[in-house]
């Protein structure tokens, strides 16, 4: 993920987080969204399984705490390993590593490895079978505030 996609990715996040859990989440400021950005960064995975994974820690952590980013992480693993076993979110994810695995054999072939991304842009990306996945679908109403 570049910079900027790690910001969006914990802006999405964060946002979803606050509209859940509004005094579990920290106001997002640029500070707290880059942070939270380098921190959700390190775990390569569809930002549709971060929107789930936000909803999953709201419903099932107990503690009064605020959220942490490796509190999101986990949830974010333990939404991976349900969707792994679920047959069509499994073949999505397949479908997904495959693009991201297909990315990097072209980059390693013209000696470009390090300016390929390890994960699709989260404004978009194409999957193998041709169909773009739109994320301002996937994230809805946040940017308006409806809490969807």
């Amino acid at each position: 993920m570049t910079p900027d996609e790690k910001k969006k990715l914990a802006a999405i996040v964060l946002q979803r987080g606050k509209n859940l859990a509004p005094d579990r989440f920290v106001a997002p400021s640029p500070a707290v969204t880059e942070a939270w950005g380098d921190a959700l960064g390190t775990v390569n995975i569809p930002v549709e399984i971060w929107l789930e994974a936000v909803v999953f820690w709201a419903m099932h952590d107990r503690s009064e705490r605020m959220a942490k980013p490796s509190d999101i992480v986990a949830a974010a693993r333990d939404v991976r390993d349900r969707w792994e076993r679920d047959p069509q979110r499994r073949q999505l994810l397949e479908q997904y590593r495959l693009a991201r695995r297909e990315a990097r054999d072209a980059a390693l072939e013209r000696g470009e490895l390090r300016q390929v991304r390890t994960m699709p842009s989260i404004d978009g990306v194409r999957w193998p079978n041709g169909d773009e996945q739109r994320r301002d679908v996937a994230v809805g109403e946040l940017g308006r505030g409806s809490g969807a």
